[in-house]
């Protein structure tokens, strides 16, 4: 309120609270699910929700402050795509993007259910495709990451593509980042039907070691949920694995 043309701060809002609400509330919603609590889930859900919410607010605003049109440019892909070529030219505009997208992709992952939401979610896709273009090494490889998660969206999407992201990101990252390793068991691994590749990919997080100490939140964040998705509960209920 003070400094409302602080992009630093504008960008700092954002980032936490994307991180908080991936961290906290939507890890205690899936908890939640896990132990077959329906009110507890759509508590933390709602928390979840609000989260991303508020990183949407402070990211719509960052976007202003950066370039003008968002909201004409949004009106279909090309424009879209054309306003982000022109606004974001350099390596440093990725973070902003990465974090803008994942607001947005998260807010629309929290509430699948909802149409009007799922039938926006290539606005995020976009911003973090550019995001990728400008700057793939950006969160070590998390754009390209969380590109090959929406790509393994369903057994109908572009799995070899996402299999490819996925496999990439692991590589770039050598084995040391454990989100990607999950995700690509948990998602890949769930929708291709794999459980053979599914529970490998997911043990082998869950047995790593300290194995990178400057990214030690996000991998156990990777540890907890790998070992939620391990549950035989779990993989029957969203996978179909008895």
């Amino acid at each position: 309120k003070l400094a409302p043309d602080n992009e630093d701060g504008l960008f700092l809002l954002v980032k936490s609270w994307v991180g908080y609400g991936y961290a906290f509330p939507e890890d205690e919603y899936e908890a939640g699910t896990a132990a077959d609590n329906n009110a507890l889930a759509e508590y933390h859900k709602g928390r979840a929700q609000h989260a991303y919410d508020r990183a949407l607010f402070y990211g719509m605003e960052l976007l202003a402050r950066h370039a003008e049109g968002f909201d004409a440019a949004k009106r279909d892909l090309p424009s879209l795509k054309a306003w982000l070529d022109a606004s974001f030219t350099a390596p440093e505009d990725a973070e902003t993007l990465f974090w803008v997208a994942n607001a947005w992709l998260a807010r629309v992952n929290i509430a699948k259910e909802d149409p009007e939401q799922v039938a926006r979610l290539w606005v995020g896709v976009a911003m973090m495709e550019r995001s990728v273009a400008l700057d793939p090494t950006y969160m070590g490889w998390g754009g390209t990451a969380t590109l090959a998660s929406y790509h393994a969206r369903s057994g109908m999407a572009e799995l070899d593509l996402a299999k490819t992201q996925f496999e990439t990101a692991i590589a770039k990252t050598n084995r040391k980042a454990l989100l990607p390793i999950m995700n690509y068991g948990a998602r890949y691994g769930c929708v291709k039907n794999d459980r053979a590749l599914y529970e490998k990919l997911l043990k082998e997080v869950v047995d790593a070691g300290d194995v990178d100490p400057e990214n030690r939140l996000q991998n156990m964040l990777a540890k907890r949920r790998a070992s939620r998705y391990l549950k035989k509960s779990w993989m029957l209920n969203e996978c179909g694995f008895e």
